[in-house]
């Protein structure tokens, strides 16, 4: 008898995994919808959320765009990232013990420390110019690197995590540092987090840390950044402070020659009425689509908003005063993210910026309630600079897992952004 060919073991033991996946998560599903209602949110009381499901939502084991292992994942997150145990903690007076069991949850030093293999890290203190603790940068500088070498790319990056959570030693630089440009060196930034540190305290920093780098900053082998190329990149709010400090810079005529905003926060509602605009700053057709996601949770993110800005919580018996409070918070909602939604904005950066915005690559994933916020900024940036190059690449996952979950949008993405900062060699 002849044996089985290699291709059809393969086969075999892949449908084998699906198919223990799959019924893994019938049997969570079943658990969470049937016994413990579809709204099941692992965590405190205070985790549910303070607005019901619209009737257009779709639960998590009903999404189409979740692949079985990325449902699976939505159900155990909450578990494995204690985020949520950051809500009860007290936001007019913070009680930061309260808070860093779950801050220290979220650093994935293990992920990070395997970049070490590769890149050496360095830590740069920037003096702030009202004083206090200095602004940390971790850099992350090729091990390879000849003093020889042509000027390499700078590529600053922002960690997501709500404005909350969250630092520079960024596990999720892991899976980008492998697939991007061998010799850049990476800047992660330590800027400040909600809700000690309210807005706009985090772009603050920022923008400080890219005016240091490029104004003052040398390699120890007096190598200044700029001749490489610029670039800005950052995840979920990463991604926010990403725009907002891309437009910061333009406007102060700083080098920015390409932006990389990963499934960016941000806020996207109807101004129609006040019902309307007290259900979430960010309202729209994928929050409500998504409204069962855990990742990262409505309840949380409506928490991590307020913390953010200081706009007064949703909740079902609002007073009128609160209501029109939550309302005029919501519309001037534009203002937490710097402009980053406004042709005007755009507009005059690239009169500052030689008459032209750089290129910018945009991920959304479908299964995030924040997906529809890149539409109001693709129009914003492109009807600014009808000439400019804009990625958009839609990936079929959750919040925060494009690149595990969709192995195609991650090829698509990782050959845009390398082709931008290949390019960006060549302009100086």
């Amino acid at each position: 008898m002849c044996a089985p060919s290699t291709e059809k073991t393969k086969g075999s033991f892949h449908s084998t995994v699906a198919a223990a996946a799959a019924a893994l998560v019938a049997l969570v599903t079943y658990r969470v919808s049937v016994k413990l209602g579809p709204n099941f949110t692992a965590g405190p009381a205070s985790l549910v959320p303070a607005v019901p499901p619209l009737d257009d939502a779709v639960g998590v084991y009903a999404n189409p765009h979740l692949s079985a292992g990325n449902k699976l994942l939505e159900y155990i997150f909450p578990a494995l990232l204690d985020v949520g145990s950051m809500i009860p903690c007290s936001i007019l007076s913070p009680d930061l013990a309260c808070m860093s069991g779950a801050r220290t949850s979220t650093v994935d030093e293990s992920s990070f420390r395997a970049l070490l293999k590769t890149h050496e890290e360095t830590t740069i203190d920037i003096e702030r110019d009202g004083g206090g603790l200095p602004l940390k940068v971790v850099l992350l500088l090729p091990r390879n690197r000849n003093p020889l070498d042509p000027p390499p790319p700078l590529i600053v990056w922002f960690h997501g995590g709500g404005f909350v959570v969250g630092g520079a030693r960024d596990g999720y630089l892991a899976s980008l540092i492998p697939q991007t440009s061998g010799d850049a060196v990476w800047a992660s930034v330590e800027y400040r987090l909600a809700p000690e540190n309210p807005y706009p305290a985090a772009p603050d920093d920022c923008f400080l840390a890219l005016k240091h780098l490029l104004n003052k900053f040398k390699l120890p082998d007096g190598t200044r950044f700029g001749k490489g190329g610029v670039h800005l990149a950052g995840v979920s709010a990463g991604g926010t402070l990403v725009l907002e400090t891309a437009l910061r810079a333009m406007h102060m005529s700083l080098q920015v020659d390409s932006v990389f905003a990963d499934e960016p926060v941000l806020p996207l509602h109807s101004h129609k009425n006040q019902s309307a605009d007290i259900l979430s700053v960010f309202d729209s057709k994928s929050y409500r689509r998504n409204w069962y996601s855990r990742i990262p949770g409505v309840a949380w993110t409506e928490w991590f908003w307020g913390a953010y800005t200081g706009c007064p919580q949703q909740g079902p018996e609002l007073s009128e005063a609160e209501k029109n409070g939550l309302v005029a918070c919501h519309h001037a909602s534009d203002y937490f993210i710097g402009g980053v939604l406004s042709v005007k904005e755009w507009g005059k950066a690239k009169r500052r910026n030689g008459g032209t915005l750089p290129p910018l690559l945009v991920v959304t994933s479908k299964g995030d309630i924040f997906a529809d916020g890149a539409t109001p900024l693709i129009e914003a940036y492109s009807l600014a600079d009808s000439n400019v190059a804009v990625k958009h690449v839609e990936a079929l996952s959750s919040h925060g897992v494009p690149y595990l979950m969709d192995s195609k949008a991650a090829s698509e993405v990782f050959s845009s952004w390398n082709e931008m900062v290949e390019k960006a060699k060549g302009l100086y």
